[in-house]
């Protein structure tokens, strides 16, 4: 179960808000709190932090607008094409979407929808807040992960805020190492 069956009365790490301002998209939103439930234990979570949830399906729809134009998913003016899509285009997208699902992009989380409702949510971690227990007066608790889930998000938010970016090897050097590799794995009679 990911979400937990009794939906929690505090803020604590993993509850999922109603009512959460975002500055950085000026929308009121969903939103998760990625603050350490040690912060909350020990009375030093003065700022709590968020991170925005966005409804999954319509966040699919912008990334295709923006980032997998390559997959053939729009026509000439920009919009999405019409459906049914051939196997090729599905097999590709279908790609993309369990790599969403399986927590293969760094920058979103997916979570199921929460009880009651259809659509998947996801998170965003380039839309974070922090806001004060007072800010937060007028949110309502809907949700909260259940543990392993509670301790995955904000550990991959972490990890997603950590990284560190290296330029990549030139094409050159990749495809001699490719050989190589080959080469040595594979020897030629």
């Amino acid at each position: 179960m990911v979400y937990s069956a009794a939906v929690p009365t505090q803020i604590d790490q993993s509850v999922i808000l109603e009512g959460v301002y975002f500055y950085g998209t000026d929308e009121t939103t969903l939103g998760i709190v990625l603050t350490p439930a040690c912060d909350f234990e020990q009375k030093k979570a003065e700022l709590i932090q968020l991170c925005q949830l966005r409804d999954a399906l319509d966040w699919i729809a912008i990334l295709i607008q923006h980032d997998w134009r390559k997959l053939g998913l729009l026509n000439a003016n920009g919009s999405r094409i019409a459906g049914p899509l051939s196997v090729n285009k599905t097999n590709d997208l279908s790609d993309k979407l369990r790599s969403i699902i399986g927590q293969r992009f760094p920058r979103y989380h997916w979570l199921p929808p929460l009880v009651g409702s259809k659509r998947p949510l996801i998170a965003d971690f380039q839309s974070v807040t922090s806001l004060t227990q007072e800010d937060l007066e007028g949110a309502q608790i809907v949700a909260a992960l259940e543990s392993p889930y509670r301790e995955a998000l904000p550990t991959r938010y972490a990890a997603y805020m950590g990284r560190v970016g290296t330029p990549d090897y030139p094409v050159a050097h990749v495809q001699e190492w490719v050989d190589r590799t080959i080469e040595v794995l594979f020897p030629p009679v």
